[in-house]
C-alpha cells in the first residue's frame, strides 16, 4: 500500500519544466503554506500521482513492446516535509494520504473484479473457483496488487516486495470488513479504523521483509498505522458509491450487472418474508458469476433477463409496494437461477411450483387469457388462482347438452361430424346434471403454452400440463375429464371439459366456479411444430367449433382487477 513518501528515488525528484509550472502555484513542495505541505500534496501524491504514474508504467511496458520507448509521460511525485511523529503536521499528511489512497485502490479493485468475471465466464468455472472469481474480497486483492505492483519503485522498495504488500494489506481488509457490516456506525467505524491500521502494518512489514531483508522502523509503521486506519475508516463507503456507480454504466454499456451487485443494490436477499427469498438465497452463491440483464437484449448462459414490470416496481415502488416488489424479484431471480443450476447439474426439470408457474407467466411460456365485457380477451394474471403447484380455472357459461339421439354408427360417420352436430348454448344461470348425465364444458380461461423456444425464455424449456378435478370438486363425485388430461405444448385454446355427474344426487354447475386444477411440467428440448395438430387447437366451442376471436389488450403480467 503507497503512503506518505519520506525517501523519494532520485526520478521522482527530477522536476521537469511543465510539472514544475504545474506545482507553482498549488503543489510546490517548497511551499511553506500548511495547507499544500500537509494536506494537498500527500493527496495528489496518493489519490493522483501515484495510481497514474502505474498506469502510464503498465502503458509504456506495452509501448516499448511494440516501439521500443517508452512514450507516455508521467507526474512527479510531490515531496513531503519530513514531519516528527505525533505532531499536527505528522497526522495532517497521513490522514490526507489515507484518505486519498481509497478511491484509486477502489477503482483498481472494480477493474480487476470485472477481469476475474469474464476470465471466470470464459473458463466456464464453477464451485469453489467461480466463488473465489467472483469475490469482492479477490477483486480488491487483485486490484491491489496490480495497482502497488506497476507503482513507481522508492527507496528501499522492490516490485514483488510492493505487490506482496498489496496482497496482504488487502486481504486482512477484506476479511475483517465483512465481519463488521453488522456493528453500529460506531463501533463499525473504530473497528474498521483498527483492521485498516493492522492490515497497512502488515503489508509493509512484508513489504520490507521481501525488499529489504528487514523489519520497517518505528516511523513508517506509525505513518502505516495512521493511513491505513483513515483510509479503511472511507473503504468501504467508497466501494458502495464507486460500485453503484460502476453498475450504472456497465448495465448503460452491456445491459447487465453482476447478480451479487443486483441483489445488493435492491436488497432482494432476506427480503421481509425470507421465504420468498430462499431460493435467491440458495442458489446465487451456487451460481456467482451470473448476470442480470437489465435493458432489451438475448439472454445466455450466463445471463437471466430481469423482468421489466418488476425491475421499475424495484426502482419507482415505495413503502410497502417496494416491498412487495422485492418479494415478487426474489422470487423470479431465485427461480430462474435454481433452474439454471439444475441445467448446469444435469437435473431434469420437474412439475412447477407456484414460484415456477409465476416465472413461467412473466417470461411467457405460460399466458392465461380471460374475455373481457368488450369481447375482447386479455391477458391476466390472478395469485390467488395459483396454489402450491397448480393454476386453478373457473367454468365459463357455454355447454353442449349431448341429444339422446339414438346409435351413433362410425361405420357412417366421424366424432368430429358428430361433434359438430352438438348445439353450443349460453346458460349464464348455470345448468343442473341429473345422476349419470354428461355435458361439454369449457374454462372460462384461455391457455396459451407456446412451444418457443424464445430469447426471454432465458433457456428455460417449453411447458406441458395435466388438467384434474381439484379435490373438492372430485369429492363430489364430478369428473372433469374422461381420457383426455392432457394440454399439449402449443395449446392456445379454452379447455373442453368432459363433466360427469357420479353423485346420486342432482348437481347445479354455476358458471364462474372452480372446476379444474392444471399441473405443468417442463418437455425435453423445444417442440418443432407439430406434424398432427389436433383438430381442437384453438377451439372457442365446447364441441371443438372455432368461431373468429380477438385477443388483445395488456400485454403486461399484472394481477387482474
Amino acid at each position: 500500500m503507497q503512503g506518505i513518501e519520506h525517501s523519494p528515488s532520485s526520478d521522482h525528484s527530477q522536476k521537469t519544466s511543465s510539472h514544475a509550472e504545474f506545482n507553482k502555484d498549488l503543489l510546490d513542495p517548497r511551499a511553506t503554506n500548511p495547507l499544500y505541505d500537509h494536506i494537498l500534496n500527500p493527496a495528489y501524491n496518493a489519490g493522483i500521482a501515484t495510481p497514474y504514474n502505474a498506469l502510464v508504467n503498465a502503458g509504456n511496458s506495452l509501448t516499448r513492446s511494440v516501439t521500443g520507448e517508452a512514450l507516455l509521460p508521467k507526474l512527479d511525485l510531490a515531496e513531503p516535509r519530513p514531519e516528527a511523529v505525533l505532531t499536527p503536521g505528522w497526522a495532517l499528511q497521513n490522514v490526507s494520504a489515507g484518505l486519498a489512497a481509497a478511491v484509486p485502490y477502489v477503482i483498481s479493485g472494480r477493474i480487476a473484479s470485472s477481469g476475474l468475471r469474464f476470465g471466470g465466464n470464459a473458463l466456464a468455472l464453477e464451485g469453489t473457483a467461480a466463488k473465489i472469481a467472483a469475490s469482492e474480497v479477490t477483486g480488491m486483492v487483485a486490484g491491489a496488487a496490480m495497482l502497488d505492483g506497476w507503482r513507481d519503485l522508492r527507496a528501499g522498495e522492490s516490485t514483488a516486495g510492493n505487490i506482496a504488500a498489496g496482497i496482504t494489506t488487502f486481504s486482512v481488509l477484506g476479511g475483517a470488513n465483512l465481519l463488521t457490516k453488522e456493528l453500529g456506525m460506531l463501533s463499525k467505524t473504530a473497528t474498521r479504523f483498527a483492521a485498516g491500521s493492522t492490515a497497512a502494518v502488515a503489508g509493509l512489514t512484508v513489504s520490507d521483509a521481501i525488499s529489504q531483508k528487514q523489519l520497517p522502523d518505528a516511523h513508517r509503521l506509525a505513518d502505516a498505522m495512521l493511513s491505513g486506519g483513515f483510509m479503511n475508516v472511507i473503504l468501504p463507503a467508497a466501494q458502495t458509491r464507486i460500485g453503484q456507480a460502476a453498475n450504472k454504466l456497465e448495465s448503460k454499456i452491456t445491459g447487465s450487472v453482476p447478480i451479487n451487485e443486483f441483489i445488493r443494490e435492491h436488497r432482494l436477499s432476506g427480503t421481509k418474508d425470507a421465504s420468498l427469498s430462499g431460493s435467491l438465497d440458495l442458489f446465487a452463491p451456487k451460481l456467482p458469476l451470473m448476470k442480470v440483464r437489465t435493458a432489451d437484449g438475448d439472454g445466455s448462459k450466463n445471463v437471466i433477463s430481469m423482468d421489466k414490470p418488476l425491475l421499475d416496481s424495484l426502482k419507482n415502488a415505495k413503502g410497502g409496494e417496494l416491498e412487495i416488489a422485492r418479494s415478487q424479484a426474489a422470487r423470479y431471480l431465485g427461480e430462474q437461477l435454481a433452474s439454471r443450476f439444475r441445467s448446469r447439474q444435469g437435473i431434469p426439470e420437474g412439475v412447477l411450483s407456484n414460484n415456477g408457474i409465476e416465472l413461467a407467466m412473466r417470461q411467457g411460456r405460460l399466458e392465461v387469457f380471460e374475455r373481457g365485457a368488450d369481447g375482447k380477451e386479455y391477458k391476466v394474471y390472478r395469485p390467488e388462482n395459483i396454489g402450491n403447484n397448480t393454476l386453478d380455472v373457473h367454468l365459463d357459461s357455454q355447454f353442449n347438452i349431448i341429444p339422446k339421439a339414438g346409435l351413433i354408427d362410425f361405420r357412417n360417420t366421424t366424432p368430429k361430424d358428430v361433434l359438430k352436430s352438438w348445439p353450443t348454448s349460453e346458460h349464464p344461470n348455470g345448468i343442473t346434471l341429473q345422476p349419470g348425465e354428461v355435458v361439454l364444458a369449457m374454462t372460462r380461461e384461455k391457455i396459451h403454452m407456446p412451444s418457443g423456444p424464445k430469447p426471454e425464455w432465458n433457456g428455460h424449456p417449453a411447458l406441458i400440463a395435466d388438467i384434474n378435478s381439484p379435490s373438492q370438486i372430485g369429492r363430489m363425485f364430478i369428473e372433469v375429464h374422461q381420457t383426455a388430461p392432457v394440454l399439449n405444448s402449443g395449446t392456445n385454446n379454452r379447455i373442453t371439459l368432459e363433466i360427469v355427474n357420479n353423485n346420486p344426487n342432482p348437481l347445479h354447475l354455476v358458471p364462474g366456479m372452480r372446476i379444474a386444477s392444471i399441473v405443468f411440467r417442463t418437455v425435453s428440448g423445444h417442440p418443432e411444430g407439430s406434424q398432427q395438430r389436433s383438430s381442437m387447437h384453438g377451439q372457442e366451442q365446447p364441441n371443438g367449433l372455432k368461431p373468429n376471436a380477438t385477443t388483445s389488450g395488456n400485454t403486461d403480467l399484472q394481477p387482474a382487477r
